[in-house]
């Protein structure tokens, strides 16, 4: 999807399910990117250093079937969980030999300014490259449902997209986000799932935001999962409840987790938004930030799980 962030109402998520991919990190390989602290009642973790790429590009070398990334949050949660792991230093990790980050051209000049934006231009390709690679590795739909039923019979086929929707997926599947970056990592990492993706079992335990804290404490990485749901109207459980029908997802990489009194606030590196305003009231050199105001989230979580044997 295009934004972590949604307006509470009927027609919209009343509340969230999440899901979460963690991948282990030995400590030794950590350095000084990793921090973790906790006591019986407050707790918090970070991880540096995590790439921040957008999903929305549009290269000249992107035709228009790939909706300039607009759904291509899992991808690039992917492009910077394998790039973090390449540069700190894993070995067999498929992944580009690539520094993502641009270089800060504000106070350079002559020569230094031309050079840098070269190399900036090269960080740029190489990432419109690896999202589009992973991008279709993931057999992801560049369209949200939306969108696709807007395009054309003409515009379905130009794109080699299905023409019937019941065959067309948009944004990016649970297990192909898991199967393509266990497919990257090297053979010593396992990948599993945990947790309830659809919220239809009560009886699967939800994770809370104390997990992620300790999934990071045990130096894993994590993709979260978000699931947006809308409301059935013309269905209702017993008593008269509503049933809520999942209607999309978003993927983020959470880079810092704390707890502490009841309160919980999770950092995380959005594809779908850019970096903080200077004017923010944030400090700019902290990941982007979303509340969650009780020792759990408000729904069942899934997770796939990316763990070294």
């Amino acid at each position: 999807m295009t934004n972590a962030k949604s307006t509470m109402s009927r027609s919209l998520l009343q509340f969230a399910c999440t899901g979460l991919a963690l991948i282990t990190i030995i400590p030794s390989a950590q350095g000084a990117t990793y921090t973790a602290e906790a006591s019986t009642s407050s707790y918090y973790a970070t991880v540096t250093n995590m790439p921040d790429l957008d999903q929305r590009r549009a290269p000249s070398t992107w035709d228009a079937s790939r909706n300039e990334g607009r759904m291509y949050c899992g991808p690039t949660s992917a492009a910077n969980i394998l790039s973090y792991l390449q540069h700190e230093g894993y070995e067999d990790v498929d992944a580009p030999d690539v520094d993502f980050e641009p270089i800060d051209t504000s106070s350079l000049e002559d020569r230094a300014l031309f050079l840098a934006k070269i190399d900036n231009e090269r960080k740029e390709d190489a990432a419109d490259d690896f999202i589009a690679e992973l991008a279709d590795e993931m057999d992801t739909g560049a369209f949200s449902a939306s969108d696709y039923a807007s395009l054309t019979w003409i515009q379905k086929n130009i794109y080699g997209l299905p023409a019937d929707a019941d065959d067309y997926t948009p944004g990016t599947g649970y297990s192909d986000i898991k199967d393509v970056l266990e497919s990257r990592l090297p053979a010593d990492f396992d990948v599993t799932s945990q947790g309830n993706k659809e919220c239809s079992n009560p009886d699967q335990r939800s994770i809370t935001p104390r997990d992620v804290f300790e999934e990071l404490q045990k130096g894993n990485l994590v993709i979260l999962h978000i699931g947006y749901y809308s409301e059935d109207d013309s269905t209702h459980a017993p008593a008269g409840l509503p049933v809520m029908r999942r209607s999309g997802g978003h993927y983020v990489v959470p880079t810092g987790i704390y707890g502490h009194a009841g309160t919980h606030r999770l950092w995380y590196n959005d594809p779908a938004r850019g970096p903080l305003s200077p004017d923010s009231t944030e400090s700019p050199s902290l990941p982007k930030r979303v509340h969650s105001r009780t020792n759990r989230f408000s729904a069942h979580v899934d997770a796939v799980i990316i763990q070294r044997r």
